[in-house]
């Protein structure tokens, strides 16, 4: 017979449009979207050199005898916008930076970022990574950190380039 078409049709209908055999009152499904933090391009005081790879900025570092600093961070870390927000924006400490040290930012979700912070094995954002030129870490610091705890870290790393030349 043609009944049981015409039952699976009236069932289905009575299942998608909502409605319950028990007197359920119908239930909206919200699915909610993952909120977006809007990204803010901060004006940096410290002079970031432009380059995708470590080798060009290491290289100049050899012949101009100073540190290397690489900012790992991401782009949903707020302690690393934070860190962009105050500590990177001391016009002292950029002042110091921009004389003594070349430094790097680095997207570790991005590029190049994925094989730099695998090589330097960052798990925390952010990491902050002081280099001599040939790439040994001369100081390290995971998470945010002071203004004056951050100059420390550079001085030091400034000065184990100084007195190993």
């Amino acid at each position: 017979m043609k009944i049981y078409p015409v039952i699976g049709s009236v069932l289905l209908v009575l299942v998608l449009s909502g409605c319950g055999l028990f007197g359920e009152s119908k239930k909206a499904i919200v699915v909610k979207k993952p909120v977006e933090i809007p990204v803010v391009e901060m004006v940096s005081l410290i002079h970031y050199t432009p380059v995708d790879t470590l080798s060009p900025i290491l290289e100049q570092a050899k012949i101009e005898k100073k540190a290397v600093f690489i900012d790992f961070y991401t782009t949903w870390c707020m302690p690393c916008r934070m860190m962009d927000e105050t500590v990177f924006r001391d016009e002292d400490l950029a002042d110091y930076m921009n004389k003594n040290i070349l430094s790097l930012k680095v997207n570790a979700e991005m590029g190049n970022g994925i094989n730099l912070r695998t090589i330097y094995d960052v798990k925390a954002y952010p990491t902050m990574v002081f280099l001599d030129g040939n790439g040994n870490e001369l100081a390290r610091k995971e998470g945010s950190c002071s203004t004056t705890d951050f100059k420390k870290m550079a001085k030091t790393a400034v000065w184990k380039i100084k007195s190993a030349q």
